[in-house]
Formats: C-alpha cells, structure tokens, sequence
C-alpha cells in the first residue's frame, strides 16, 4: 500500500508540473500576440503571472523589467506627430507652472503654482493661483477666475505667453507661443489628433496611454495592421492613416 501511496503522489507532482508548464506556454504565447498587436495591458498582465508562475524563470522577469521600462509615466505620454512634438496630460482640471505641476511652464516670471486651467460646462475657466507676477488675458491681469469661450492667449507673468483653446467638453489645447518652451504643444484630458491632421484619439486607461484610430482608418504598428488601439509604449513607431506617429521618451 505504501508503494501505491508513494505512486500516486508521484503522478500527481507530475499532473501538476505538466499543468503549469502548459500554463507558462500558454501565458508566453498571450503575451507575444497582446505585445504583436499593441495590447501591451494584456502583454504586461500575461507576463506578470508568468512570473509568479515561474519566479525563477529569469528570461521572463527581465521581459516584464524592459516592457515596465517602456511605459510612459502614468497618465502622460509624449507623441511626435507629422514631425511636431506634442505632451498629452490625461487631467483637467490641470496647474501650470514652473515645479512639480500637471503642466510644467519655463520662465523666470512663472510661480511654481501659478494657474490652474479647466473646461466647465463647455467654457474654458482660467484660475491665477495668487501667482507672484500675474496671470493675463490679453495683456490684462485679473485675480480670482474668469470663463472664456474659444481661444484665448493668456499671459504667464510677462515672458510666458499661451494660446489655449478647448477641443471637447474633456479636452484643452495649449500652445507656448513665447518663452523658453516656445512651440511646445500640450493636450488636456482625452484628447482628439484631428487638429494636427491626425484622424485618432488619445486616451488613458489605469494611467496608460491608448492611440485609437477613427473607424475605416488604418492603424500600423511597427507595420503590423492592429485592429484594436495600441496601448503605447515608448519609441513605438506608428501609421495612422498614412501620416507616422512616434512615442517620445
């Protein structure tokens, strides 16, 4: 009987091995076709279990440790779209200024809080944040808030200068128009690619960016047709209807 005993828990060790390497061939094989195909939320997933399935399995904890490595910084990505550069901060209300802020603004006449910027019932409301040289509305300065409608060119102090105008009732557009970071553009909330040419939408899921294309637009990455949006990653390489999309690190 000891024996039999001894034979069985044998062959149940073994079951039980087959099982999770089935597994472990099943999660790799998930997480080669979500990566192929940009959903790298599942890619991740598949690969985080693995390595709790497997935690001595090296190979794997390092191809979860470079796909980390690649994510953008939660709720922000930067895209180089048709050659121009622009950041996406998936919150609103949102602060700009010149320290740890959702929009970091260079200048010397720039707070470290110096305004905070939102979309209310569809009119874009501007709020200084008692900043120290002022926040301007066509060369104005005002205190408290004040709601605009469409663009507007506000003034950061007296060297920054900022063009912001809503794209949805989710969304603003902002664009340095003077200072150091002349040109750059920022993207509040989810935001539509239409304004720079692009039929595609931004978005953020769990703080990860997702590029969706705007139905019967053709979606490539790394010129893998991708059917579904692309969770993205940095230095991926895409074509949304023919114009190149770039993830900037």
């Amino acid at each position: 009987a000891g024996e039999v005993e001894k034979l069985e828990a044998l062959l149940e060790r073994t079951a039980r091995a087959e099982a999770s390497e089935s597994r472990l061939r099943r999660l790799m094989s998930d997480y080669e076709m979500a990566l192929r195909y940009g959903a790298r939320l599942e890619a991740r997933d598949a690969l985080r279990e693995a390595t709790r399935l497997a935690p001595e399995e090296r190979s794997i904890s390092e191809l979860l440790r470079r796909l980390e490595a690649r994510m953008p910084p939660p709720s922000r990505v930067r895209l180089e779209v048709g050659g121009k550069r622009v950041a996406f901060v998936g919150r609103l209300p949102a602060v700009l200024g010149r320290g740890e802020v959702d929009v970091p603004i260079r200048g010397t006449s720039v707070s470290r809080e110096h305004a905070q910027v939102a979309v209310e019932d569809g009119a874009l409301v501007i709020r200084d944040l008692d900043s120290r040289n002022g926040t301007l509305i066509r060369g104005l300065p005002f205190s408290g808030s004040i709601a605009l409608t469409g663009e507007t060119e506000i003034g950061l102090g007296d060297d920054v200068s900022l063009a912001i105008r809503p794209l949805g009732p989710e969304s603003l557009l902002i664009e340095v128009l003077s200072g150091f970071d002349r040109g750059d553009r920022i993207v509040l909330g989810a935001g539509p690619l239409a304004w720079a040419g692009l039929e595609a939408d931004v978005r953020f899921e769990e703080g990860w960016a997702v590029l969706a294309a705007r139905s019967g637009v053709e979606l490539t990455l790394e010129g893998q047709t991708c059917a579904l949006p692309v969770h993205l990653l940095v230095e991926d390489r895409l074509v949304v209807g023919g114009r190149p999309v770039e993830v900037l690190a």
